[in-house]
């Protein structure tokens, strides 16, 4: 699912077409999974296409793992690199749901200036099913903070009442 025009967001299934990647124009392929996120027959089909690859070891989808923290810039870096080659990164993890969607959250935020709750919907809107790991909306919550994206506080109509759903006796 399109990103950016230079970012895709997917999950490992989607690395075993190599040639539909390349239809797509990708040229670089970011496993934030490991080695649970490649296969060597795959992998072995990727690099015969042509695609350049890149593997993140130890980058964990646990709670109070800090992802953001440790690998962003890096991240960020590879991606705007392809970005500036003229190519196209695909970045997936086994789901593509954590790590790498709130590591392309990241790099959509901070490469356009958006506002987190924009960049997270953009991603909510390509790839339906994300972020759920509570510690990686923090870590993305923080760096907004720390770049002046946190955005304008959600109006009061948006959130539910206090009472909602309570049964009163």
């Amino acid at each position: 699912m399109e990103i950016m025009p230079h970012l895709l967001l997917g999950d490992k299934a989607c690395t075993a077409k190599p040639e539909l990647l390349r239809q797509r124009g990708v040229t670089h392929v970011l496993n934030m999974a490991g080695r649970e996120g490649r296969e060597v027959a795959t992998h072995r089909a990727m690099r015969q296409a042509g695609l350049e690859l890149e593997s993140f070891e130890g980058v964990k989808d646990e709670e109070e793992f800090p992802l953001i923290y440790a690998h962003q810039l890096k991240v960020s870096e590879f991606i705007r690199d392809v970005e500036k080659a003229g190519g196209k990164c695909l970045i997936h993890g086994v789901a593509g749901i954590n790590r790498c969607a709130a590591l392309a959250t990241a790099e959509l935020m901070l490469h356009e200036q958006l506002p987190l709750l924009e960049a997270v919907r953009r991603v909510k809107n390509a790839r339906r099913t994300v972020l759920h790991n509570h510690s990686f909306r923090r870590q993305l919550v923080s760096l907004a903070h720390s770049h002046g994206l946190l955005g304008d506080c959600p109006s009061p109509k948006a959130a539910p009442p206090a009472h909602a759903g309570k049964k009163t006796s």
